[in-house]
């Protein structure tokens, strides 16, 4: 059984087995252009009047063009790399991972439906969608342009002596083949969460870019790691479909909104009803955050390197964004290093005042507080909702607390219990 050839996760390592000879892979002639997208996404992506084509919009040069799929989400001797004076190439190494998550795409792309997905399929996506977000330019460049800013920031402080190097091409290719077979615990996280089928409304389409898998946390607090609270993460399987893994809050979210009754708005109250029958039925359904095409193609624009690729050509809604935000046209990394010495930077979006984020057992919650004081033993606070400590009574234990004032992180505690 090949799976390390294969590029499979160790999660699917008696998922599938294969009795054919593990030469069939290494046999064949070496290929130069290497795909960060694979063709049969692509493909799914195809111009409706000239299937095997895509429109490509650079967003750095702010051009649009288009382009054939063999051409389109590669580039030239991308895995290929030297160690020790050996020339590898490890394209070949994502074969059996493209086959099978080509299989489970293509199944939902017809039947539209979770619900008809086994584990195994199940494991194939959690499995290959990690497999995607370690195979990208985005992953390389983040390895590197944090190498190069954790050497700036010891060089500021006066930790390191004269100017090391930071990581080269080289060495961050040979990360992204570790990283490649080394993929043990993402796919465990992304196989639980809950599976959404989200559609674009009708006269739209979705995009996909260099970095098509997209992270959203619509909490203030919250983070973007794949298992932080809150956490949704989107990858655009065709131009008409999108799949998404969801926090288990999300939907425990949709739960308790539905509970309210008539106390909940109209709207919202329909809003959560199509998202409840979606998870129970498996069917696809829309996000309603301003227009899912909207929403994910925002996303796709945002967090991908240089490259957008579109069934149609139409990419005004990329230019807009770019526009306010120039510096999204070439996105080189997914994290920030902050700075030795300074505290937390202020999360915009926080609520001014005091602020209480607290992790509980089963969920993670925001409470306003009208006072606060540390003690030896934790805090003292007082609620401005007796409503919200109730809640978070019952949820205990809590994992974690954090307390902000007007965006920014004051305390962080962990494993605690209100008395």
């Amino acid at each position: 059984m090949a799976t390390g050839l294969f590029g499979l996760g160790r999660n699917l390592a008696f998922a599938f087995r294969s009795d054919e000879p593990i030469l069939i892979w290494g046999s064949m002639a070496e290929s130069k252009k290497h795909h960060f997208i694979p063709r049969s996404v692509l493909r799914r992506f195809s111009q409706i009047d000239a299937p095997g084509t895509v429109f490509v919009y650079d967003k750095q040069r702010d051009t649009n063009y288009s382009l054939s799929i063999t051409d389109a989400g590669m580039e030239n001797g991308f895995n290929t790399v030297v160690v020790g004076g050996e020339r590898i190439n490890f394209e070949t190494e994502f074969g059996r991972a493209d086959e099978l998550m080509a299989g489970v795409h293509n199944r939902l792309v017809e039947v539209r439906k979770i619900t008809n997905l086994s584990s195994d399929d199940r494991l194939v996506l959690a499995d290959t969608t990690a497999l995607q977000l370690v195979r990208t330019k985005m992953f390389r460049t983040t390895l590197r342009s944090a190498s190069r800013a954790m050497i700036d920031e010891f060089l500021r402080v006066g930790l390191l002596d004269g100017e090391p190097l930071p990581m080269d091409e080289q060495a961050a290719r040979a990360m992204a083949r570790e990283a490649l077979h080394e993929r043990e615990h993402q796919p465990d996280i992304l196989n639980n969460k809950d599976l959404l089928l989200l559609e674009p409304e009708p006269d739209t389409r979705f995009w996909i870019s260099d970095d098509p898998i997209v992270r959203y946390n619509p909490q203030p607090y919250g983070e973007n790691g794949l298992s932080s609270p809150g956490i949704e993460v989107y990858w655009p399987i065709a131009a008409d479909l999108a799949l998404g893994f969801m926090c288990p809050t999300f939907r425990r979210s949709i739960e308790a909104g539905l509970a309210l009754g008539d106390e909940l708005e109209e709207s919202l109250r329909d809003r959560c009803n199509d998202l409840r029958a979606a998870f129970e039925k498996g069917t696809p359904t829309k996000i309603g955050r301003g227009g899912t095409a909207m929403f994910l193609n925002g996303l796709q624009a945002r967090s991908s390197s240089r490259f957008i690729y579109s069934s149609d050509n139409n990419f005004e809604s990329a230019r807009t964004i770019l526009s306010k935000n120039p510096e999204l046209r070439s996105v080189e990394s997914m994290v920030r290093m902050g700075r030795i010495g300074e505290g937390p930077a202020r999360r915009a979006n926080m609520p001014p005042g005091l602020q209480l984020v607290v992790y509980g057992r089963e969920d993670h919650y925001i409470a306003p507080l009208t006072s606060y004081e540390d003690t030896p033993w934790g805090f003292n606070a007082t609620f401005e909702y007796a409503a919200h400590l109730d809640m978070l009574v019952a949820d205990q234990p809590w994992k974690a607390a954090y307390v902000f004032k007007d965006g920014v992180e004051r305390r962080g505690m962990r494993e605690l219990r209100a008395s």
